[in-house]
């Protein structure tokens, strides 16, 4: 992934002419966050999210795809061993604290 400073940069760099690296059609209007290609801010070719300070977080279809293969479905079975997870987690937080007082 490039750099934020680099992606403004890029962003900054955009001219009318730019052309959309997911459509080759429509005018570039914002940068992918994962790989730093312009992009048009229509739904086939990006996902926008909002972010902080007013921005928008924008991600390329070629991004979304290749980020959701790596999502896997958590199965409801896990759950009783995550809250067992959380609980030892937090005992483990109370007992540093402790210890520092």
């Amino acid at each position: 992934m490039e750099r934020k400073s680099d992606m403004q940069y890029t962003f900054m760099r955009m001219t009318d002419w730019d052309r959309c690296s997911e459509c080759h059609a429509n005018t570039a209007q914002n940068v992918c966050q994962n790989c730093g290609d312009i992009i048009c801010l229509y739904d086939e070719c990006s996902i926008s999210f909002p972010h902080k300070n007013n921005d928008i977080f924008s991600v390329c279809s070629t991004c979304t795809e290749s980020i959701s293969k790596k999502l896997k479905i958590v199965e409801t079975e896990d759950y009783p061993e995550l809250r067992l997870l959380k609980k030892k987690i937090k005992k483990r937080l109370k007992n540093k604290i402790r210890q520092y007082e």
